[in-house]
């Protein structure tokens, strides 16, 4: 089997499943995909990875499992016993260290093809890219990210990929979402002050006391999709038992649907920006370049410094998303550890 379109038909079947090992047999992928998990009880070896990449280099092209559970945001006890499923294909041209891919590619591409002919021929999806350093195009039910050589404008690789399932709705009723202005109005407070209660007791702060005079921050990630923080005045002792009365209201870190396994933030963000954005989309919506910052070719982060906060993106490059937006009261900021 070399036609890609029939590959990517593959994707969420089972790695056992019959088609799934024919495939692998046929590219000569010798060692069948297991995934490792890491013993909850052991603190040093980190989390597990609930993926596995299965590579043939001489041949074009590469497998990727993951495990089921992980994919379609099941319970959490499930993960490590869900079956592994084909969750991405990637298809090499000219990458470093591969042997271009010399069967038929998906959706009529060629590797010679140049960026603007690859975007022509996915026209027919219906939707623009999302681009950057690569294009990114997203038909149900998987993702597509298109990477080019620069200088000879032909094909590096087409990935294929299933996205990450959103997390279930919570069985309640949704509370209101405070705005941006709403919640920097707050930098400066103590977690208990009533205008604090008020705003983040229905997301579930009252709950976080504990965390916020141990750790500085409350983590709302599993619920709300955000993280508030609480950094104590520069020149109160590190050491003292009270470290909650210096703590003041700092930031807040929104988060897209599972970064960090969080809950999509479904409320207002700054500057009008959508978690769904690349880089030169959230540039021109936020109007200036960054005070700092660094475009890696996987990520990149930026900061920026307005009178009423300071604003820090951290994005992703392969997929042309935002995956946290941050905002600090200023001159804080430094202490988050964020840059």
């Amino acid at each position: 089997m070399a036609n890609g379109n029939e590959i990517i038909a593959l994707l969420g079947k089972a790695a056992n499943d019959p088609e799934v090992l024919d495939l692998l047999k046929h590219f000569a992928v010798r060692w069948p995909p297991e995934l490792e998990v890491i013993d909850e009880d052991d603190e040093l070896e980190g989390e597990s990875d609930w993926y596995v990449w299965r590579p043939s280099s001489r041949m074009g092209i590469e497998f990727g499992f993951q495990d089921e559970a992980h994919l379609k945001a099941l319970a959490v006890d499930l993960r490590g016993r869900s079956p592994l499923v084909l969750s991405s294909v990637t298809f090499y041209g000219q990458h470093e260290g591969v042997r271009p891919y010399q069967g038929v590619l998906p959706y009529g591409l060629m590797l010679n093809d140049s960026r603007a002919t690859v975007r022509k021929k996915l026209s027919v999806l219906g939707t623009a890219p999302r681009s950057h350093l690569r294009d990114v195009w997203e038909p149900p039910p998987h993702r597509i990210v298109v990477q080019h050589v620069l200088g000879p404008d032909i094909i590096d690789s087409v990935l294929f990929r299933l996205r990450l399932a959103p997390w279930p709705p919570l069985d309640e009723s949704p509370p209101v979402l405070p705005t941006v202005n709403e919640i920097v109005g707050l930098f400066g407070l103590p977690w208990h002050a009533p205008q604090m209660r008020k705003i983040f007791s229905p997301l579930g702060l009252d709950a976080c006391g504990p965390d916020i005079a141990k750790h500085r921050y409350a983590d709302l990630r599993e619920t709300r999709g955000l993280e508030l923080y609480f950094f104590r005045e520069p020149n109160r002792d590190p050491d003292s038992p009270i470290r909650d009365k210096g703590a003041a209201f700092s930031g807040v870190k929104f988060f897209r649907s599972r970064t960090q396994d969080a809950r999509d933030w479904a409320g207002e963000l700054p500057f009008g920006l959508s978690f769904d954005e690349a880089y030169p989309d959230f540039m021109n919506k936020i109007g200036r370049a960054p005070d700092d910052g660094h475009d890696g070719p996987l990520t990149g982060h930026a900061l920026w410094h307005f009178p009423e906060f300071t604003l820090h993106l951290l994005y992703d490059n392969v997929d042309n998303v935002i995956l946290c937006v941050s905002l600090f009261q200023p001159g804080t900021w430094k202490q988050s550890g964020i840059c």
